[in-house]
């Protein structure tokens, strides 16, 4: 279980930062056992971290898709009833703009 909602990141100094969601705070960013990460390698890896939810909701959804392309319409029929809407190419493009999101949001520079 992951903590839910956005993960903000807060910069103490040049050199730390800490991933937090409300007071509750996930992880921080510098010197663990000796190593320390400096400056943009720091930013770097707490903007990944900071971005995990998005890019797990972003996953899962790619997935969801991905099993209901690969069933293809009758196995899905069978599967979800006589209801089922296969995936439209809104919510392909849907999908597609979560994953770029949550990339640029884990890659973009503080």
């Amino acid at each position: 279980m992951i903590t839910k909602g956005k993960w903000e990141i807060k910069q103490y100094n040049r050199d730390v930062f800490v991933v937090h969601k409300g007071t509750n705070i996930i992880c921080a960013t510098g010197e663990t056992k000796g190593i320390y990460y400096k400056g943009k390698i720091a930013e770097a890896n707490t903007r990944l971290i900071a971005a995990a939810p998005e890019l797990l909701e972003a996953c899962k959804r790619a997935r969801e898709l991905y099993d209901h392309l690969a069933l293809g319409t009758l196995e899905a029929t069978c599967k979800y009833g006589d209801n089922y809407e296969p995936p439209t190419d809104e919510d392909w493009l849907n999908m597609r703009a979560g994953l770029e999101e949550a990339i640029a949001n884990a890659t973009e520079e503080l």
